[in-house]
């Protein structure tokens, strides 16, 4: 029993971690394309 709730908590561990770098990925993504975004905003308030 104990060996089950171990292989759980590691299995829960490492889909966290998976999670977690996937967050970090999109994370990275969205104020990228906020930043163009904004950049974009700036250019076209200046007329570029």
């Amino acid at each position: 029993m104990l060996a089950l709730l171990i292989g759980l908590a590691s299995a829960e561990h490492a889909n966290y971690d998976a999670n977690l770098t996937r967050l970090s990925r999109l994370g990275r993504v969205e104020v990228g394309l906020f930043l163009v975004l904004f950049s974009l905003m700036i250019a076209m308030r200046f007329g570029y």
